[in-house]
């Protein structure tokens, strides 16, 4: 060993060989036991997707299936209000027509309205014969009304006329 002149202080290495061995062995079985850890979750995600795609191969989930039942169900609800919706017959119809034909000096005080036979009874008040007569024409001219019946022809209070109508329509106006 040569001889220093000035003796100098021995360096200590502030990692000695053993520690940095006990680090790397550490190292070493962390990333191994991670790599195990890994692996196994691995295997359980494949094991998982196989039977998710087994059930969709099958023809679905029982929560699906569950699902496509209610989708029929409601479906069939949908159709059967649809005919029933289109089956029905309205009413408000016949009031626009009358409100359109109704001469000005005739007056309607009841009215029974039959829309399974379309027939219509209307009892009313005119202010005179003429006018009764005008809206007996215009009633019989038009094509929705296939027959006018004047019945109960009556001079009431102030010497207007007192009558009850029996219309007939066809079957368009309530569609």
């Amino acid at each position: 060993m040569p001889m220093e002149i000035i003796p100098k202080p021995e360096q200590k290495n502030i990692f000695r060989p053993q520690t940095l061995f006990a680090a790397a062995v550490l190292l070493l079985a962390f990333v191994a036991g991670s790599f195990l850890v890994f692996s196994k979750l691995q295997a359980q995600s494949r094991k998982i997707i196989a039977s998710v795609e087994s059930q969709l191969m099958s023809g679905g989930t029982k929560e699906q299936k569950k699902a496509e039942q209610e989708v029929l169900t409601y479906q069939r609800k949908i159709a059967d209000f649809k005919s029933f919706i289109l089956s029905r017959q309205d009413p408000s119809r016949f009031f626009k027509f009358l409100e359109q034909y109704t001469q000005p000096k005739v007056f309607f005080k009841q009215l029974n309205l039959n829309t399974k036979d379309r027939l219509i009874i209307l009892e009313g008040e005119a202010f005179d014969f003429t006018t009764l007569d005008q809206q007996l024409l215009v009633l019989r001219g038009r094509n929705e009304i296939s027959k006018v019946t004047l019945s109960n022809v009556n001079i009431g209070e102030n010497g207007r006329v007192v009558f009850a109508l029996e219309l007939t329509f066809s079957q368009k106006i309530f569609q």
